[in-house]
């Protein structure tokens, strides 16, 4: 079985929301389209996103999903695009904040029983979902994650495969809740941080944590 490269996993952080009209895609696949401009991408989820084909506002019920965290949007498939597709929305532009060296995560559904009497299996609905995991930094980086700690400032993680321009990565939002320091007389004070996904509602009421994309 062929070896898989490490990952590259950075830490930013969230500037001004900034607002951007007719803001130009490019066809993923099938009917998902991307915002073209890569820095772009993060959609501010507190804004409205208003999605136009060929200049004219696509209705919600043509959408299937939009991806805050990649600047995607999927149309349903009954849904016939016409003309260019364009955003009208607020991007949050990031800064990176740390340099990290280690990282984890982990992601998970829960599973909910609806099993009811005179099933012969047990049945399950997918429930809620969540992330977690840790990442370790030199000192660089920590002093000024240990004041976002205090504050409970929202950071978003990237976790990109080495070399891969095809490979999902991920993006998350995500709250640091404990961080261990350490430090060697022959070495560089080294930090570990654990954290969770901070989940919350679009405007539109879409949910925004995590995705996987290319």
């Amino acid at each position: 079985m062929a070896a898989t490269a490490g990952y590259n996993a950075k830490l930013y952080r969230s500037g001004t929301s900034t607002a951007m009209t007719a803001e130009a895609t490019t066809l993923v696949t099938g009917k998902t389209y991307r915002i073209t401009n890569a820095a772009k991408r993060m959609l501010d989820p507190s804004v409205a996103v208003v999605v136009d084909d060929g200049g004219s506002p696509v209705s919600a019920s043509d959408i299937l999903s939009i991806d805050y965290l990649h600047g995607l949007v999927t149309f349903d498939p009954s849904y016939t695009v016409s003309g260019a597709i364009t955003f009208d929305a607020n991007y949050l532009p990031l800064s990176q904040i740390a340099d990290v060296y280690n990282a984890s995560f982990s992601t998970s559904v829960m599973m909910l029983d609806d099993t009811v009497y005179e099933d012969a299996q047990v049945s399950r609905l997918a429930g809620l979902k969540d992330i977690s995991g840790s990442f370790s930094c030199y000192d660089e980086g920590a002093t000024a994650l240990s004041s976002l700690l205090a504050a409970g400032t929202v950071l978003y993680l990237t976790w990109q495969q080495t070399g891969s321009g095809s490979t999902p990565h991920l993006r998350a939002r995500v709250l640091l809740e404990s961080e261990d320091a350490s430090a060697a007389v022959d070495g560089l004070i080294e930090s570990t941080y654990n954290f969770t996904g901070a989940s919350l509602k679009s405007v539109e009421g879409r949910d925004v944590s995590w995705s996987f994309a290319y």
